[in-house]
């Protein structure tokens, strides 16, 4: 219900030797963040995104963006969150349950090769992990169905109805990419450029086409950043498209992150959907378990400290002034993180 697979991507390992590795030593093992009681290493932060660039198809180099880390470091912590809230709601998930939900997957990914093969590889990979989170998938499911009545659906697509009803719309943008191994401040680099440009472009200096064709670092650079007609749920980065979704038709969007880059982005277009919300009960139901998620770890976050070791890219802790302004990655100025059982 609430995306096997964006979970699977922050937490299993990235090569068969991590099955095989001696255990590092708790005397050696570098700390990077902490959650409540919980502490989250080095090892598994590198996991997560070696395994996520893996999936992603994208370069291993890109490994050590201090955003990509940022992203998946508050992903690890998201799920440390969601498991303490599982733990309290005291939902059991048995091996029946786990074993039924793997043959469903199966049979669900039976008529795409690709997604079934990647599937298996998961499998064979680290099988207790992947059991392991489809354990923790299960939960969610039963802690957050009881929320799912009738009338939160008929509130929700009323409220969002684009995001459901088969709307789609043409987007173009302008991606602009730190350079791999950069500094960490060349982040806040991106954004006076992305900025400078979208004020270039309000003023008439400069086309959203040109604009794209000279800098974004997209393929789409080749059609004046030009993607054509997006639904609201793809596979496209989810900060995208909730941008692409909330923006008015002919604006430029502040610049705003993804793990792609920084974008600035443009509707041009808009296509009105008229599927009735009978008909996508199942798509209605995994969005709102979504938010509901997104609400309970909210509500965790505000309860349970969360701290960082010197040096670690991560989110500053308040939230952007706007919607669509870019969350800002924060490394404190100091030294590297002490290994653990060395403080």
């Amino acid at each position: 219900m609430v995306g096997a697979w964006t979970l699977l991507a922050a937490s299993l390992p990235c090569s068969d030797s991590s099955r095989s590795a001696e255990p590092e030593p708790p005397a050696v093992a570098e700390i990077v963040a902490r959650v409540g009681d919980e502490e989250i290493s080095r090892a598994e932060l590198n996991a997560a995104v070696h395994r996520l660039l893996e999936l992603q198809g994208r370069p291993a180099e890109t490994a050590r963006s201090p955003t990509l880390e940022a992203l998946v470091l508050e992903q690890l912590i998201g799920q440390r969150l969601v498991r303490a809230e599982i733990e309290r709601s005291q939902i059991v998930v048995d091996d029946a349950d786990v074993d039924a939900r793997i043959i469903l997957m199966r049979a669900q990914l039976a008529a795409r090769p690709d997604a079934l093969q990647a599937f298996q590889l998961a499998v064979d990979r680290d099988p207790a992990a992947l059991r392991k989170q489809l354990r923790l998938e299960i939960a969610l499911e039963k802690m957050l169905s009881a929320q799912l009545t009738p009338e939160i659906r008929q509130q929700v697509f009323a409220q969002h109805h684009r995001e459901f009803d088969g709307t789609s719309r043409r987007v173009s943008h302008i991606v602009l990419r730190p350079v791999a191994g950069g500094a960490s401040d060349s982040l806040p680099a991106l954004e006076h450029q992305a900025a400078a440009l979208r004020t270039k472009i309000l003023a008439g200096e400069l086309s959203f086409t040109a604009a794209a064709e000279k800098y974004s670092a997209g393929p789409s650079r080749h059609r004046g950043g030009d993607i054509g007609f997006i639904p609201r749920h793809s596979a496209l980065d989810e900060e995208f498209s909730r941008v692409a979704f909330t923006l008015e038709t002919k604006t430029i969007s502040p610049p705003f992150l993804t793990a792609a880059g920084m974008h600035l982005l443009t509707v041009t277009e808009e296509r009105p959907g008229s599927i009735p919300v009978e008909q996508i009960r199942p798509q209605l139901d995994r969005i709102v378990a979504q938010e509901l998620l997104r609400q309970r770890v909210a509500g965790a976050r505000q309860t349970t400290p969360v701290s960082y070791s010197p040096g670690v890219p991560h989110f500053e802790s308040t939230p952007p002034a706007s919607p669509g302004s870019p969350r800002r990655v924060v490394v404190d100025p100091s030294a590297p993180a002490a290994p653990r059982g060395a403080e």
